[in-house]
């Protein structure tokens, strides 16, 4: 009964939100899966009521800015995140994953190695994205970039033995980028549930938010949404 009383209560909370400005949410950018993402949330949003602003921002600062409440959250991170920055809320309930992929020259002798035979080799990440830094934790030769296509590139010319992206996104920069000899390694090295977070000065959406992604997932709505938005930022009907 109580529970049932502070749920109502945050909701009712929550809702005093509809009338206030929109709220300011951070992707990280050059991103595919922040696109889908991105997508998905304004539904989300949408669904329970509440305008939002999305504004893509590099990785580094999409944290400092969502942790010192310049901003009001992030479409996307990783579990662990939250327990880096106190400052920001999970909402616990993960509305899309993503497979993590090795990339790597065609005739690498190493790529049948597993990740944790491979720590001496040269690795290439995405600057501030934490799972990639959790994969490679320990790793001596660890490079961090500002951009996926710098990354490739050191892949093309030999400057890295692998790197660390989404599938969904070094598929997409292989693609722009024409670069035929780069492979992305089976299977995944990790597949990673994405959740989105806001900061706690705005703990009373985190309720609501986790009821609409929970009544849309048992509709079948959210669903249809991720289909939906990978069909449209890849181009295919997956």
């Amino acid at each position: 009964m109580l529970k049932n009383v502070l749920l109502i209560t945050a909701l009712v909370s929550a809702l005093f939100s509809l009338n206030s400005e929109p709220l300011t949410i951070s992707t990280i950018e050059g991103s595919p899966v922040s696109d889908i993402c991105s997508m998905i949330i304004r539904d989300i949003y949408e669904k329970a009521g509440l305008e939002i602003t999305i504004v893509p921002m590099p990785a580094v600062r999409a944290t400092s800015e969502s942790t010192a409440g310049k901003i009001d959250g992030e479409t996307h991170r990783i579990e662990a995140y939250g327990d880096k920055h106190e400052e920001l809320l999970i909402v616990p309930f993960s509305y899309y994953s993503i497979d993590t992929n090795l990339f790597t020259q065609q005739n690498n002798p190493a790529a049948g190695k597993s990740l944790s035979e491979l720590s001496d080799y040269k690795f290439v990440i995405l600057k501030g994205v934490s799972q990639s830094q959790e994969l490679t934790r320990g790793f001596p030769r660890v490079q961090e970039f500002e951009d996926s296509e710098t990354m490739i590139r050191f892949l093309m010319i030999k400057r890295a033995d692998f790197a660390i992206l989404s599938r969904l996104h070094g598929m997409e920069v292989l693609k722009k980028l024409r670069a035929d000899d780069i492979i992305p390694l089976e299977p995944p090295v990790d597949e990673t549930r994405l959740y989105h977070y806001v900061h706690k000065k705005h703990g009373d959406l985190v309720p609501l938010l986790m009821k609409t992604m929970k009544e849309m997932e048992q509709s079948g709505e959210l669903a249809e949404i991720i289909r939906r938005a990978e069909e449209e930022v890849t181009g295919t009907d997956w």
